[in-house]
């Protein structure tokens, strides 16, 4: 554009070689300073001065303010063109080789070959009025969407959540190895994505290496922003649990008595949240019958808060990372005895400050938890239903790198099979 305006000029201009290498490099935002250097020694070159061009301060910028409004203006319209051919082109190619189930709530490849699980997710007003008291402004900025297609006839329940996404109304889109979140879940009027076949709700979704319940049975879920904050009142968090505990009673309404199992699984504040709805489903009169298998990826709960029994007082150091801390909470406390016998639970923590000193991972509070990697608590019929592991990896290197699987997806995995023995969940 630079040069076809100054061909278009009724006199030539001149001027040194560098100026006009910088001309052909530069970008809008660097062209007003170009050209003025260039009108300024473009002076000293002129043989005479009526070959010169006098370019004034003001008539440059508005040349490369409209030069670059256009610029914008082709850019944007030749994106959104772009953009729309390959949405089109994705929209087509799914649709061919994909069925609806339950009215677009899942998606998923015909070739059964592939593991790839596709997902619709849905802002959290749409699934119904669960949450209660809570303003749809509010919820709309939560996501999850339901992996399989949904049983009539609901057996286990399965759910899968990520961490804190953000503050407030500053959302973001992190990648989670449990709910198997890519990131990419916000455009809930999209086709959706392929969950991460690698995270957990990703490899219960296939049933890898016998890793599920009855798939014909099993309600599962992935929850990529629950929006149950660290930094939320009191009253919001009771809210935002008693309507995820709503949502997931809801799919055996009335038939609560065929329910078998339930499966959570959260990371970061996601495991604070698996852990209370553990503790509050498995206290239900109407649910003594179901098994609860409860896995917490570095799980923060508010010590300030006393969420899930946790405490500022004491910290125990990570024995495997001293410069790292975890607030204790008596596990033993959080379950009645005559629930614990339904429970297998296992918590791997790191302590790692999150994005402040109180916002740290939870451990149990014996002295075993606080010297060894791994520790457990069981109950005084010799039922394991609670073990920990420490780790050194960093809170976000454990919840979104799978480099790391060996260590933090397999183990919890191997826990699960172990919990549907001991439980004897058929």
């Amino acid at each position: 554009r630079l040069k076809s305006f100054l061909q278009r000029s009724s006199r030539p201009l001149s001027g040194p070689a560098h100026f006009r290498a910088a001309m052909k490099q530069c970008t809008f935002t660097s062209l007003y300073l170009v050209m003025l250097a260039f009108a300024e020694t473009s002076k000293a070159e002129c043989q005479t001065p009526s070959q010169c061009v006098e370019f004034e301060n003001d008539d440059i910028l508005s040349l490369v303010q409209k030069e670059a409004v256009s610029e914008k203006n082709y850019l944007e319209t030749e994106k959104k063109e772009r953009d729309t051919n390959e949405e089109k082109a994705l929209m087509e190619e799914k649709e061919a080789e994909v069925d609806d189930v339950q009215g677009g709530q899942f998606r998923q490849k015909k070739n059964m070959d592939s593991k790839e699980v596709w997902v619709v997710p849905q802002s959290l007003p749409k699934l119904g009025n669960f949450w209660v008291g809570i303003p749809d402004s509010r919820l709309e900025k939560g996501f999850m969407a339901y992996v399989g297609a949904r049983p009539t006839s609901v057996e286990y329940v399965a759910f899968f959540s990520s961490g804190q996404q953000g503050l407030g109304d500053y959302r973001k889109t992190h990648p989670s190895i449990v709910s198997g979140s890519t990131g990419a879940y916000r455009q809930s009027d999209g086709p959706g994505f392929a969950l991460d076949a690698l995270s957990v709700s990703g490899q219960f979704s296939t049933c890898t290496d016998d890793f599920c319940f009855n798939r014909d049975k099993t309600l599962q879920v992935s929850i990529f922003d629950n929006l149950f904050d660290f930094q939320e009142t009191k009253n919001m968090k009771k809210k935002l649990l008693n309507g995820f505990e709503d949502f997931l009673l809801d799919s055996v309404s009335g038939k609560t008595e065929q329910l078998k199992a339930v499966y959570l699984a959260g990371g970061s504040r996601g495991g604070c949240l698996v852990a209370r709805l553990a503790k509050s489903l498995i206290a239900r009169e109407d649910l003594k019958h179901v098994k609860f298998i409860v896995q917490s990826f570095d799980g923060v709960c508010s010590p300030t808060d006393n969420e899930f029994g946790t405490s500022v007082l004491w910290p125990f150091r990570n024995p495997l990372k001293k410069k790292w801390k975890a607030y204790r909470t008596d596990v033993t406390k959080q379950f009645k005895k005559e629930h614990k016998t339904r429970l297998c639970m296992r918590h791997l923590t790191g302590g790692e400050e999150v994005f402040i000193d109180v916002a740290r991972s939870f451990t149990h509070k014996s002295n075993k938890c606080k010297w060894k990697k791994n520790c457990a608590v069981k109950s005084n019929s010799g039922h394991q239903y609670y073990e920990q592991t420490w780790t050194k990896l960093g809170h976000i290197e454990l919840l979104s790198d799978h480099a790391h699987d060996d260590e933090v997806v397999k183990p919890m995995m191997e826990h699960f099979k172990k919990c549907k023995e001991r439980l004897a969940i058929l």
